[in-house]
């Protein structure tokens, strides 16, 4: 793809950005090299990732309390990837089963890829330790709650 590409084309445009957004400075020291120009530089960090670094303990909480996990229990988080020779979502691993196994300190947090919808119609079972949060809207707060993930290679 690279050889493809025209790099003098594009350095040619460099002359008319009136900006450049990063996501770290190092970011910004790489960018500087490969696109010399006048523009300005702006480290805004990137959204998906900078809660990691970001949220503070009772931010984790709080996450934790809406998704209904209680003090004292381990969340896992079970985000397996979608399977093109699949309809529909069906886990490798049986959700109740592993809760049942597990016992009533650890809870399953269940998402399911967006191409199964919102819901991957799991949860209730497990003693009420199963929770399907598929539709929940920011994959970053469920990473922060849970003490664990279970993936494949899933592309969180």
């Amino acid at each position: 793809l690279a050889r493809k590409t025209d790099f003098a084309k594009i350095l040619a445009h460099v002359g008319q950005w009136d900006f450049s957004l990063s996501a770290n400075p190092h970011s910004t020291e790489v960018w500087d090299r490969v696109y010399p120009g006048g523009y300005e530089r702006l480290d805004l960090g990137y959204p998906r990732n900078d809660p990691y670094t970001t949220a503070t303990a009772e931010d984790i909480a709080k996450i934790r309390a809406g998704l209904g996990i209680a003090e004292g229990q381990t969340a896992l988080l079970h985000a397996p990837t979608h399977r093109d020779y699949r309809d529909g979502f069906v886990p490798d691993l049986d959700p109740e089963r592993l809760a049942d196994e597990l016992g009533p300190d650890y809870v399953l947090l269940v998402r399911a890829h967006y191409f199964y919808g919102r819901s991957a119609r799991v949860g209730g079972g497990g003693a009420g330790r199963v929770v399907d949060v598929t539709g929940h809207p920011r994959v970053e707060e469920l990473c922060l709650a849970a003490d664990a993930l279970i993936a494949d290679y899933s592309s969180l």
